[in-house]
């Protein structure tokens, strides 16, 4: 589930850095739904497509309150050690 963080939270997830608030991050439905229950984040509805170029994806952006519209560039979640064994890390 993808997520926009409501308060910048310290620490790190899976050895990287939590985005800043007002971020967006894809967090397993569990832990979006903990994060969401407790105010520090909210659904975003997304809509993606997958490009070949890049293996990211291109999320809208929601038209809320203080949004820019449009859509901007993901990249892939991090899902574990890329094939030559190297951890790959996500940037925001």
């Amino acid at each position: 589930m993808r997520v926009r963080l409501t308060q910048s939270l310290t620490g790190f997830r899976d050895g990287i850095a939590w985005p800043e608030a007002g971020q967006e991050i894809e967090l397993p439905d569990w832990e979006a739904e903990n994060l969401i229950g407790v105010g520090y984040a909210k659904a975003v509805a997304d809509e993606h497509v997958e490009t070949p170029e890049d293996g990211g994806e291109i999320v809208a952006a929601s038209g809320g309150a203080g949004d820019d519209a449009g859509s901007e560039a993901a990249l892939p979640a991090d899902s574990g050690p890329a094939p030559d064994g190297k951890r790959t890390r996500r940037e925001a």
